[in-house]
């Protein structure tokens, strides 16, 4: 009689190796997108560092070198930006990672791409990832489940950042600081 059970090795959470910065997203029906997602097929969950993400945000730049000073203070009052940024949720898509699949909106906004772009020029960061493609995470899926929920939209969904978020690794595991923004981009 062959074992025929799966093994399944421990998710490991991402580790905060280095600095991020975000803007957080006011999604009104965030919780009920989740609803959509049959939970068998989540992987991973929430403490592991996967599972269905809780707070909406999108990356504008990841990889901020923890090792240079002021990084924080100089985004407060440097970045050319002062107010909501419009941010279109364009298309549900997904792309695959080794071990799972992450379903997300795809968003198009060139305010974005213009603060991703003046945070390379002004800082020192590592990334993976030569082109900018800024989107939202809606979870992580298992693996080979991404194209069962990606679809096009009939039209784009509109929501606004008010909030900035820089994420910052500590001996803990990170230190989130927001600030709200509420004039416009520069």
């Amino acid at each position: 009689m062959s074992d025929t059970t799966e093994k399944k090795e421990p998710v490991k959470p991402f580790r905060f190796k280095f600095g991020c910065l975000m803007a957080s997203l006011d999604i009104k029906n965030w919780k009920k997108l989740h609803t959509m997602i049959a939970p068998e097929d989540i992987y991973g969950t929430r403490e592991e560092g996967f599972g269905k993400e809780t707070e909406p945000h999108v990356t504008i730049l990841f990889g901020f070198d923890p090792q240079e000073k002021g990084t924080l203070e100089r985004l407060k009052a440097e970045l050319p930006i002062d107010g909501p940024i419009e941010v279109p949720l364009v298309k549900l898509s997904f792309f695959e990672n080794k071990d799972f699949d992450v379903l997300k909106f795809d968003v198009e906004s060139t305010d974005l791409a213009k603060l991703n772009a003046w945070c390379r020029e002004n800082f020192k960061y590592q990334s993976d990832h030569p082109v900018y493609h800024a989107h939202v995470t809606l979870c992580y899926l298992k693996k080979g489940l991404g194209k069962k929920y990606a679809r096009n939209m009939s039209e784009p969904v509109i929501t606004t950042a008010k909030t900035l978020i820089y994420s910052e690794p500590t001996a803990e595991g990170k230190l989130k600081t927001k600030w709200k923004v509420d004039k416009g981009l520069n």
